[in-house]
This record gives structure tokens, C-alpha cells and sequence, in this order.
């Protein structure tokens, strides 16, 4: 396969690896809002406001790291669909792309949600003073 037949797989991990950095640069700072399309829409997540942003800064520094892994990854496919003819390309370029995704999603299931209910528990605890 040439090179050209890999740049789906590369601009799939760029545009998830930018996604990724996006949403945790603005979950760190406390700029994305609730919303219906874009970061992590769990039950825990959507109960307030404030587990909102406290599940985001606590997922930030995962999907900052997820983001660079997929940033990587799609360096590594273009050196190696560049460098090497033979070389098992797809399966490498799928870990990148799919790894990440699984750590963000378990980290998110753990770290997130008990983020999101301690903030959203905060909230009630505090409203009902």
C-alpha cells in the first residue's frame, strides 16, 4: 500500500487527538459549558452544573494524554508508511486510534463519575444549609 492510502487513518488520529486536546484544555480552565454534543455526557456529568466542571478538570490530564498518544500515533503511521513498505501499518495505526479511546472512556467511567457525584453531592449538601 503507498503512503496516500494511510492518510484517512492519520487525519482520523489528528482529528481525535485535537478534539481530545481541546476538550481537556477547556475542562482544565472551566470554559465548557454544559452542553448536549461536545465532552463527557454521563448521568453523573449532566446532574449539575458543577459536576460538570469538576468532572472535567478531573478527566483533563487523561485526555491530554490520550491526545498526545493519538497525535503520535499519527506521526508514527506516516514514518512508517513513508520508511517501510511491509510494515503492519493498520494494525498499529488502529491501536492509536483505539487505545486511547478505551483508557479515556475507563478513566471517565471511574475518575469522572465519582468527580461529578462528590461536586453535584457538594451542591445539595450546600443547598440544603
Amino acid at each position: 500500500m503507498s503512503a496516500a492510502e494511510y492518510l484517512p487513518l492519520v487525519f482520523s488520529l489528528l482529528l481525535l487527538g485535537g478534539l481530545f486536546m481541546a476538550i481537556a484544555r477547556m475542562g482544565a480552565a472551566g470554559t465548557l459549558s454544559r452542553n448536549g454534543l461536545v465532552g463527557i455526557r454521563t448521568a453523573a456529568t449532566m446532574q449539575s452544573d458543577a459536576a460538570w466542571y469538576a468532572a472535567h478538570s478531573a478527566i483533563a490530564p487523561t485526555l491530554r494524554a490520550c491526545a498526545w498518544v493519538q497525535l503520535a500515533g499519527a506521526v508514527v503511521i506516516l514514518v512508517l508508511a513513508l520508511s517501510m513498505e511491509n510494515a503492519p501499518i493498520m494494525p498499529i495505526g488502529l491501536a492509536f486510534l483505539l487505545l486511547p479511546i478505551i483508557g479515556m472512556l475507563i478513566a471517565t467511567a471511574t475518575t469522572a463519575a465519582n468527580a461529578a457525584n462528590e461536586a453535584h453531592q457538594r451542591v445539595k449538601e450546600d443547598s440544603q444549609a
